[in-house]
């Protein structure tokens, strides 16, 4: 029960200091992108060819994909079955490794996932560029320098793929997608980011120039 308790008051260490600055002095915000939030897990929506263009093995797999959803977690907690109280605590206590999921989608999130959370986000061609080159850094490598593929996925036409990095309860996919924003050039103030819904009040309290309103992903 001591274990549990400290494992919730980690849970809820949101930072609440830092400077939320108006881009400004950057490029047009113009490249279209999503955060969504399935409840505990949080995972960025991004143009297919973009990604495609970065990791060619994407567009093997997932030849008909208008967006991808891209996430990072726990090896054991995201490909099991049936997620159990003993799974949830070994993923938190001991690092363990990580891959990533990987979603083809015909339509923006609000379509394909009316049940979660999300937010629309513009960027400059640059954060772009940057936002792909860490999501590709995340992907494991085999020899020939490919992703490597796992089993299915959980839901749709989807697959997981070895990561890079170790899960632990301070690194959780939460944080990835908050460092991959982060890498992107969207301010954000200081704090752990260990869970969804931070990430996504961090993401609602933007400036107005980040929450673009344009009508649709090419």
């Amino acid at each position: 029960m001591r274990i549990l308790l400290i494992l919730a008051l980690i849970f809820c260490l949101v930072g609440c200091s830092g400077h939320l600055a108006y881009p400004d002095d950057d490029p047009p915000l113009t490249q279209v992108i999503f955060v969504t939030s399935h409840g505990w897990h949080t995972g960025l929506v991004l143009p297919a060819q973009t990604v495609f263009a970065q990791i060619p093995a994407l567009a093997e797999r997932f030849p008909q994909a208008r967006l991808l959803e891209i996430g990072w977690g726990d090896e054991g907690f995201y490909q099991a079955d049936e997620i159990t109280s003993g799974l949830t605590l070994q993923a938190l206590l001991w690092p363990s490794p990580s891959v990533m999921h990987v979603v083809a989608m015909w339509g923006e999130p609000k379509q394909v996932f009316p049940q979660a959370e999300q937010q629309r986000l513009c960027l400059s061609d640059t954060a772009l560029q940057k936002l792909l080159e860490f999501v590709a850094g995340s992907f494991a490598l085999d020899p020939m320098n490919q992703p490597v593929p796992l089993r299915a996925g959980i839901y749709g036409n989807s697959q997981f793929y070895r990561a890079e990095g170790s899960y632990h309860a301070f690194n959780t996919c939460n944080r990835w997608t908050a460092r991959a924003l982060t890498q992107a050039s969207i301010p954000r103030p200081a704090g752990l980011y260990l869970r969804a819904q931070s990430v996504m009040d961090w993401l609602e309290s933007l400036p107005a120039p980040f929450h673009c309103h344009a009508e649709s992903l090419k």
